[in-house]
């Protein structure tokens, strides 16, 4: 099954210039359904937002980005991102945050396990600096008011 298609399976909501976002717990819920297993992938992203009363906030720096490549290097993506010289010159959280939300798939297979996307998932709604976040800007955080445009 392709990851666009479990994607679609989740809750919608159309904004007025034709995108489409997808509920984030309605995600999780079609990823659980999947009893683990893998997912066909492409190159893409996952955005979220919080949208609460109305009003939406764009959670940019969480963003999921999954690439297709040839031989996965973290580390080279790393300090590519960063600008840094060496893995140990980059923060801890740094690191955490791009460990969490950059994942790099084999080209050969383009498989990635759902295991990984839950991973993600979880990580969104229990992250103390997205909650954080979140209260500054909206006085509240639920985890159903959390959206994703997808990117392909």
């Amino acid at each position: 099954m392709k990851l666009l298609d479990v994607i679609r399976l989740a809750e919608r909501v159309e904004r007025p210039n034709g995108e489409e976002l997808y509920r984030i717990a309605g995600f999780r819920e079609q990823l659980e359904a999947l009893n683990e297993g893998t997912l066909i992938v492409e190159d893409c992203i996952l955005t979220p937002y919080y949208i609460h009363d109305g009003a939406m906030y764009e959670l940019y720096e969480y963003e999921l980005n999954i690439r297709l490549t040839d031989q996965p290097d973290f580390h080279r993506y790393l300090l590519k991102k960063t600008g840094k010289g060496t893995v140990e010159e980059v923060p801890d959280q740094i690191v955490r945050l791009q460990r969490e939300c950059y994942i790099e798939v084999l080209k050969a297979d383009g498989l990635l396990p759902v295991g990984r996307l839950l991973q993600y998932v979880d990580f969104l709604f229990a992250e103390e600096a997205v909650i954080s976040q979140v209260q500054q800007v909206f006085g509240v955080y639920q985890r159903n008011d959390l959206w994703f445009a997808f990117y392909g």
